[in-house]
């Protein structure tokens, strides 16, 4: 393991998804079947035409090879249409 895969922060992402039942559901199963625990969550409907919404999710404190293995299993989602905002939320206090 590397130095890196221990850094331990918290974290922002955005994800743009199809806009159907279920779809809320398989984001947090990916972060907490890798042990990644999610502090807030907001859903933003961004083009109905598309049936897409955007979301915004902030995790507690994980550890950044766990953000990178969750990160991998959302981006082969079939829902999944977007996927490129995962940032370390600097200044944001780590815990719970």
């Amino acid at each position: 393991m590397h130095d890196l895969d221990r850094l331990e922060a918290r974290y922002y992402v955005g994800v743009t998804v199809s806009d159907e039942p279920g779809v809320l559901a398989s984001i947090p199963r990916a972060l907490g079947d890798h042990g990644v625990s999610i502090a807030a969550v907001t859903q933003k409907e961004c083009n109905a035409d598309v049936r897409a919404a955007e979301l915004v999710i902030t995790m507690h404190g994980a550890r950044e090879g766990a953000m990178r293995e969750a990160r991998l299993v959302m981006e082969r989602l079939s829902s999944v249409t977007r996927a490129d905002s995962f940032r370390r939320a600097e200044g944001l206090a780590n815990g719970r």
